[in-house]
């Protein structure tokens, strides 16, 4: 189960990642055709009302691959021509209000976009309890978990993930949709890091997923949402907010691509102090963990860990930049970052309840302060 959001509609999970032993599957080149690399929006897929049976008649149902608090995804296959791919079934019955609305939400802005790196939907089938999803099989496994897998890292194989994630940032930035919960269990390899039967470029191909809190906006942004570590200063304090807060996500994940732990933590796990250490800016490049890093990289990532939205790195600034140029070969250590994703498994499944609901009796002591202050200037 992913880390949950704090959002009005609390955890969610996308389990669209396969377990390791389905990652291991061989499987053939260009299979769940991949997207054209165009900037614009595709037409709209339309929901069809419908029954499971026609969804069935097209496509042979398979294995589980995950499952989450709303959904359950296994893998299928297409009839026609035996191409894979994942179907995500989630339960309407039981959903709130919200949440159903945030499903529309999710499928609407995924029928439109289509991008290589972002997953890409290819068809919907809505019954009356259920919402059948087609979507890209991602056999690649989780970002970091891949990294560990792996074995060794250097510093320009993460300027090949950064790139990746800042092009798919772009796109959806030009169409006006903030994703809003850009975090490594929402990036995904496409191929297994053993399938020879894709090149090694496209086996470093990664997608972004999970659109439950992605929002196309005409306007400012206000809900308070996104996951603790992740979310941006303006977010925690309630500013209106924008695109920006994608680049200062991309900022943390850097970050703990080049040294395994986060900018920003507290040993107690009191999200008070670390939402204060975030909205200061409250971070260092500690010693002897950054000793090896280049310059380069660090500049990069003080530019987009930048309280100021507005003095922020943003697309321009980071696919110019020159540490994505200069294909650094120096080793990063990937035990540190072991150890941070063992840490975040153990803490999982606790800190999705204890975030969402410390972050709600937080909010609600600032709009009391806020309330109490407006009413002593009256």
């Amino acid at each position: 189960m992913h880390s949950g959001e704090f959002s009005k509609g609390g955890p969610r999970t996308n389990p669209l990642s396969p377990k390791k032993k389905t990652a291991q599957r061989h499987q053939k080149s260009g299979q769940h055709g991949s997207p054209s690399n165009e900037n614009k929006l595709r037409p709209a897929i339309k929901s069809q009302t419908a029954r499971t049976s026609q969804m069935t008649q097209k496509y042979k149902v398979k294995e589980k691959l995950g499952r989450g608090a709303f959904a359950t995804v296994r893998r299928c296959i297409r009839k026609k021509d035996g191409c894979e791919f994942a179907l995500k079934v989630v339960r309407k019955k039981g959903m709130e209000e919200y949440n159903l609305k945030a499903l529309e939400s999710e499928t609407k802005i995924m029928s439109i976009v289509e991008h290589p790196n972002i997953v890409r939907l290819y068809e919907l089938y809505n019954t009356p309890n259920h919402l059948h999803m087609i979507i890209d099989l991602l056999a690649g496994g989780e970002l970091f978990d891949r990294i560990v897998e792996q074995g060794t890292f250097t510093e320009y194989k993460s300027a090949r993930i950064v790139s990746q994630i800042a092009e798919a940032l772009n796109y959806l930035h030009e169409k006006d949709i903030v994703h809003r919960d850009l975090k490594p269990e929402n990036l995904l390899y496409q191929y297994a890091a053993d399938d020879k039967n894709v090149n090694e470029d496209d086996r470093d191909i990664i997608k972004l997923v999970d659109f439950g809190l992605a929002k196309q906006q005409d306007k400012a942004l206000k809900t308070p949402c996104g996951s603790p570590a992740y979310v941006a200063p303006e977010v925690l304090k309630r500013q209106p907010y924008s695109k920006e807060v994608d680049w200062w996500s991309l900022g943390v994940i850097l970050y703990i691509l080049l040294c395994g732990f986060p900018p920003f933590h507290d040993e107690e796990n009191d999200l008070k102090k670390l939402y204060k250490k975030i909205k200061g800016g409250q971070y260092s490049f500690p010693s002897p963990y950054w000793d090896n890093i280049s310059s380069d990289a660090k500049d990069l990532v003080s530019k987009l860990l930048t309280v100021n939205p507005k003095k922020r790195a943003n697309y321009k600034e980071v696919v110019s930049h020159s540490w994505l140029k200069n294909k650094l070969t120096n080793t990063i250590n990937v035990n540190r970052l072991r150890n941070f994703q063992y840490t975040k498994t153990l803490r999982r499944g606790v800190n999705t309840v204890l975030a969402v609901l410390r972050l709600i009796d937080l909010l609600n002591e600032q709009t009391r302060k806020s309330i109490q202050t407006k009413r002593k200037t009256k």
